[in-house]
């Protein structure tokens, strides 16, 4: 417990994090001993102690409206995980539902995201909409991933971090792991609760937190006391 961690959320808003629950459990881990850092600084060897880094999934309208001004407020560097293919969307569109997008959650335009950068945060990459790496064939995965990818570098944004939507792995994780690697990408972030662990590069621990859960369970995800619930869950399933 109380080691380095890295935390996903995904829409600060009413239906999902209230602002006002972030706040609590920012400065809760402050209390704690926490201190947050982006998301690079936490895979360095150097750093060390109790120290989050917080990643939000997915690219809701609402990282600009709700979740930014919290950032700068407690001076925090976030690393903002995007599906490229799905800006600029409306809530409830066709595209989002399909992929199992929050419902009643617009998504950042394209203005947005370059407006987050401005800011000073940081940027990685989600797939191109939000696909379910687990389910889909070879060809499917390979075509959403490079359409993405070229969308990035046309809008000039350099990244080096994927997340795995839903935190579904492909089934053929060697060719995967070899088209994150030529693409120059040297890590992958699951939602596998648990301390960092930089060895094993594209398979990254990242805890989830928020979707309306009470204060103290996401606290207590946080400093890892309960890991073994979700292996328990995962045996059950």
């Amino acid at each position: 417990m109380f080691q380095k961690r890295i935390i996903c959320i995904h829409a600060v808003s009413p239906e999902s994090m209230p602002v006002e629950h972030l706040e609590r459990y920012l400065n809760g881990m402050k209390k704690l001993g926490y201190r947050f850092v982006s998301l690079p600084e936490i895979l360095r060897d150097s750093c060390k102690g109790r120290v989050l880094a917080l990643t939000i999934d997915d690219a809701y309208k609402v990282c600009i409206m709700n979740l930014l001004p919290v950032l700068e407020k407690h001076d925090i560097t976030a690393t903002l995980f995007v599906p490229p293919g799905l800006l600029g969307l409306p809530a409830n569109h066709e595209e989002l539902i399909e992929h199992r997008c929050y419902p009643n959650e617009e998504m950042m335009t394209l203005e947005d995201l370059r407006y987050w950068l401005k800011r000073g945060q940081q940027v990685g990459y989600h797939t191109h909409k939000h696909i379910n790496l687990k389910q889909l064939s070879g060809r499917d995965i390979e075509e959403d991933f490079h359409v993405g990818f070229e969308k990035l570098q046309k809008w000039k944004i350099k990244t080096d971090l994927f997340a795995y939507p839903f935190g579904y792995l492909p089934v053929d994780r060697q060719w995967f792991e070899r088209k994150l690697r030529s693409a120059g990408f040297k890590y992958a972030f699951t939602v596998k609760w648990g301390d960092v662990n930089v060895d094993d590069s594209y398979y990254i621990n990242r805890v989830c937190i928020g979707d309306r859960e009470p204060l103290w369970w996401s606290v207590m995800k946080t400093i890892g006391c309960i890991d073994w619930y979700q292996k328990f869950k995962q045996v059950k399933q």
